[in-house]
């Protein structure tokens, strides 16, 4: 009888981890795509963001997050790959481990014979601890921890 009534908390639990799965792929799509004031919307208007060497931002996180991004970029590209280390879900909150790789590249590039590589290409390597919560049935990001490293670390 327990099995039977711990299904449909089980089964919510997956489509909670598939939207927060999904919200990380969202995530990066809007960075690739440039459309950096929609990641604003990823975040709850209570957040907290916990930056490596940074002071803490804890009011406006979303504002403060666009701002961070195109003072990155700039006028530069973005290509972000993520890898979601881990999920799990309790109720209205829930937490991730995310590895990403970072790579600002210029737009228009002048290629020098003989030179290896792209000229001006930036790769930031980090981890991200992050605490989401369920807002009016929208997973948002409640609580963020971001610092360097290898991905593998």
């Amino acid at each position: 009888m327990c099995l039977v009534a711990l299904a449909p908390v089980a089964a919510r639990a997956q489509d909670d981890a598939a939207a927060i799965t999904k919200l990380v792929a969202d995530f990066a799509h809007v960075i690739e795509s440039g459309e950096l004031d929609r990641l604003a919307d990823f975040y709850s208007p209570a957040a907290v963001y916990l930056a490596e060497g940074e002071a803490p931002i804890d009011r406006e996180v979303g504002k403060a997050v666009v701002k961070r991004w195109r003072r990155m970029i700039g006028s530069n590209r973005a290509r972000i790959s993520m890898r979601l280390d881990e999920v799990d879900v309790s109720g209205d909150l829930a937490y991730d481990r995310v590895s990403y790789t970072v790579t600002i590249s210029p737009r228009i590039v002048g290629i020098v014979p003989g030179q290896t590589g792209l000229p001006g290409q930036i790769v930031r390597i980090g981890r991200a601890l992050e605490i989401l919560r369920k807002e009016d049935g929208v997973w948002k990001y409640y609580r963020i921890m971001t610092g360097s490293g290898s991905p593998d670390q």
